[in-house]
């Protein structure tokens, strides 16, 4: 979409609004060219619209089009039979209906944009949102905190505006700015700013670090007063927002999520309202059990008090071996670490205290040129010695050459055992590796595992006793890892979308799978983790403003077409929807216990031909989010009164199907409604407003059995239809 190059993102987006309402106005006004769709031919006559890019179909000779189309500035996408598919500005539309050859022009944009609406959707959120039977009532958030840690927020974006222009974000603290008189107590740090400050104008101080915090706000809570496209899933609820200072070390930075999620609930508190706390950051180090002191600290808050929750994001490690495991059951084992140009390695190996007892380690620096040779390796050692001090090891070649220095840390704390290894190498020629011996285990985590091409045994004969590291137990640590925190993996949200300039974005993923990159469990103790799975990779939602600029100019493929809002993935863009989920339930039951609501989250999650019935798992723990039977307690729904024969003007083909198969409607459609259900009356699939007459029918995840289609439209009898899919 193209706007003149003098106005602003938000100016822009006024004029969105503006042609939307001008449409609106002209409808009666113009005469339809009967080469245009209605659609096609309200933009044409608009002059507010008239730099739009519009996606068309176009009916005629293909390269009579194709030469028409360019020469009125658009592009060509494809060209299937006499079909073209075409990115045309919407003031071309109406002198190029007018040439002769053009047969017919459609607009292409149904199911292509870039709507978050795929977010709610496949979460269930929307049927929530629309409050469908047997709920009493639409749910939206309301009168429920969304808790937000992460960078900040970018609280002048117009997803976090009310109807009236105010902020819906009722505190901000940002742990980055100098202490001051807004220093919040108890803590004695950062700044806070609340609602009344944001809205006089006395917050500027504050920004969103990254832009990352703002997009993970949207999935949670864009209220879609301005943008009902990009509505979150909790768009009426309450924000408080926490800023974190991520350049703090690990236990620095723990301690401060602690202090936001007891500042978050505090505020909450006083507002006399249910709170839900999504925290989309971590770290992949630690001891992976829930039993250090910021995950009991979490834990402990989410049970102090009813009608709270904290969800967490499991991590981006899904395709990284980050992770080993070494039982060596009496043999010698080892497992190499390489420095990257000359950086630190750094490794965390912990155990609990009868695991680690009969182990014995060292670490070796060998010479893989002009063949493999150990150059030097420090003295073996039990993880019980020297507990609670830091050891400086230096390693030296045989001629008394310094190779590295190598720091270790040992400490025991609540039953376990933890050894911290970092590694300052003087080169990158040699390779590190950790020795074991005895018996016992312990588990590894480090970024510097070394997992391809090595050596073979001919080579290198000692590779025989090789480790190689795995990528499960990659999820994050410390809280994601706690008995109430609700983890959360991501799926594929959707694989296309329409750029900011017209472009269809596509992406080479199935939609619905398990993302690559989604972080596995289970946790070093062997509970599963994650929890539960949500859309992730590929989710629109809002862009700090003051980025807009740049992404315009330098990576403009990953903007929306209004351009205030991006493309982001990962488990951070999937736990804020789980999040948003759990305050559309405390909305309606604000003093739930958290074992009601992680159990509803649960236990009342979807499952499908990814994944599988063998649940709970450590891919997707129980399944897939879904809201709705989240809010009715797992209770399926009543079956709608249909009956198992075809209605007169809707007809399928192929029926049976292998999940694939076309809706013809022979009958006008205005404003209808079409809904699938499953034999169980489950609702699968909804769409609205429809337009045209023939319509895809995708149901290749769901198993083998009967569905129900049932098409609803405005002042006429409902019809229905019963599809068969099997023999797959």
């Amino acid at each position: 979409m193209t706007q003149p190059a003098q106005r602003t993102p938000f100016h822009r987006q006024i004029a969105l609004v503006i042609c939307f309402f001008s449409l609106l106005s002209s409808f009666s006004l113009f005469a339809q060219n009967t080469c245009l769709d209605r659609r096609l031919s309200l933009l044409a006559t608009d002059e507010s619209c008239a730099n739009l890019a519009v996606s068309v179909l176009i009916k005629g000779p293909p390269s009579f089009v194709a030469e028409q189309v360019i020469q009125a500035g658009g592009t060509i996408r494809y060209t299937v039979d006499q079909i073209t598919s075409a990115s045309l500005p919407a003031h071309s539309l109406m002198p190029l209906s007018k040439i002769p050859g053009i047969i017919r022009m459609e607009s292409a944009e149904i199911g292509l944009k870039p709507l978050n609406d795929r977010m709610r959707t496949n979460n269930r959120i929307s049927l929530v949102h629309q409050g469908l039977t047997p709920l009493p009532k639409a749910y939206e958030g309301k009168d429920v905190v969304m808790g937000i840690i992460d960078t900040g927020i970018d609280f002048t974006h117009p997803d976090f505006l009310d109807s009236t222009g105010l902020s819906r974000v009722e505190w901000v603290w940002d742990h980055l700015l100098a202490d001051s008189a807004n220093t919040p107590t108890p803590y004695g740090y950062g700044q806070e700013f609340s609602k009344a400050d944001i809205d006089a104008g006395l917050a500027s101080a504050h920004i969103d670090q990254t832009a990352h915090g703002t997009h993970v706000t949207g999935i949670a809570a864009a209220g879609g007063d301005t943008l009902y496209t990009y509505r979150g899933a909790a768009p009426k609820s309450k924000i408080i927002a926490v800023s974190l200072d991520f350049s703090l070390d690990n236990d620095s930075w723990l301690s401060s999520i602690a202090d936001a999620v007891h500042y978050i609930f505090s505020k909450s508190d006083s507002l006399g309202l249910p709170c839900v706390v999504n925290i989309s950051a971590g770290t992949y180090f630690g001891s992976h059990d829930g039993l250090d002191l910021t995950a009991q600290v979490i834990d402990n808050l989410i049970a102090a008090q009813n009608g709270r929750m904290v969800v967490a994001a499991a991590g981006n490690a899904g395709g990284y071996p980050i992770h080993l495991r070494h039982q060596p059951l009496n043999d010698t084992l080892f497992t190499w670490l390489r420095s990257s140009n000359n950086n630190p390695i750094y490794a965390e190996c912990w155990s609990d205290s009868a695991d680690f007892a009969g182990l014995s380690l060292s670490v070796s620096a060998d010479s893989p040129a002009p063949f493999f040779q150990t150059r030097a390796t420090t003295p073996w050692f039990s993880a019980g010695q020297l507990t609670g001090q830091l050891i400086t090891d230096t390693l030296k070649s045989p001629a008394g050459d310094r190779i590295g220095l190598m720091q270790s840390y040992r400490e025991y704390v609540a039953g376990r055992y933890g050894l911290m290894l970092y590694i300052v190498p003087d080169s990158n020629t040699y390779l590190f590796r950790i020795n074991t011996c005895g018996s016992g285990s312990f588990d590894a985590w480090s970024f510097e595992l070394v997992y391809n091409n090595l050596p073979a045994p001919g080579a290198y004969p000692p590779i025989i006793h090789y480790i190689t590291p795995d990528v499960q137990q990659n999820i994050c640590s410390s809280f994601q890892c706690g008995q109430r925190v609700i983890c959360t993996g991501q799926y594929v949200n959707r694989n296309n979308y329409i750029d900011v300039n017209g472009n269809t974005q596509t992406f080479p993923t199935t939609v619905g799978a398990l993302a690559l990159s989604s972080s596995r469990g289970p946790t070093r103790d062997g509970r599963t983790k994650p929890d539960i799975t949500s859309t992730g990779e590929v989710t629109m939602a809002a862009l700090r403003l003051s980025s807009v600029a740049w992404f315009v100019q330098n990576q403009p493929y990953k903007l929306a077409a209004d351009s205030i809002h991006i493309r982001d993935g990962g488990t951070s863009s999937a736990a804020p929807a789980v999040a948003g989920a759990i305050a559309l339930y405390l909305e309606s039951q604000p003093l739930a216990t958290w074992t009601d609501i992680r159990n509803r989250v649960l236990l009342c999650s979807r499952t499908d031909a990814f994944t599988g019935t063998n649940l709970p798992n450590n891919d997707w723990g129980h399944g897939k989010l879904d809201a709705l039977s989240l809010m009715t307690g797992c209770a399926p729904l009543a079956l709608p009164s249909l009956p198992a024969t075809e209605s007169a003007g809707l007809q399928l083909a192929p029926n049976p199907s292998n999940g694939n198969t076309w809706l013809e409607l022979e009958v006008p459609v205005n404003q209808a409604r079409l809904r699938i259900f499953d034999a169980q009356g489950k609702l699968l699939l909804q769409r609205d407003q429809l337009q045209g007459r023939r319509f895809p029918i995708e149901l290749s995840e769901h198993p083998d059995g009967l569905y129900y289609i049932r098409l609803d439209e405005s002042g006429t009898m409902s019809k229905s239809i019963t599809l068969l899919i099997g023999g797959r």
